[in-house]
């Protein structure tokens, strides 16, 4: 039973992410796969439903898909869930460290000082909270 969910889930996911490459523009999987720089093969199986997509495929192909976040293709892909059981505790923080890098190498110098002065400010009102 879960091997028939698990299929059905890549299938899915394989549609959607079709759809966000049309949306996005790309009316090929070669064109996006190049820019994107993964392996036209693999874009068309993980389109097709045959193959899970890896987080490092779903990084690079984010940076060329329009409306949808990393974040949103790891949840939509079955890789990051909102279940917090101890064992996944670990997995979901490595998940949610890659986007923030994924998001911070997005970022030219004068946003990433902005952020770094936020990171600041919200330790500085945890410590508060704490005390």
């Amino acid at each position: 039973m879960g091997l028939v969910i698990l299929v059905t889930k890549t299938k899915q996911f394989g549609v959607y992410l079709a759809k966000m490459r049309e949306k996005s523009g790309y009316k090929s999987q070669r064109s996006l796969a190049l820019d994107a720089g993964i392996s036209p093969a693999t874009l068309s199986r993980i389109e097709s439903g045959i193959q899970k997509p890896t987080p490092e495929t779903l990084k690079a192909l984010s940076r060329y898909l329009r409306d949808v976040t990393y974040e949103e293709l790891l949840e939509k892909a079955g890789i990051l869930e909102d279940n917090s059981s101890p064992s996944d505790k670990k997995d979901k923080t490595d998940e949610l460290t890659s986007i923030m890098f994924h998001k911070w190498d997005k970022l030219d110098e004068k946003r990433r000082k902005q952020a770094l002065k936020l990171i600041e400010i919200l330790e500085q009102e945890a410590d508060e909270e704490n005390n």
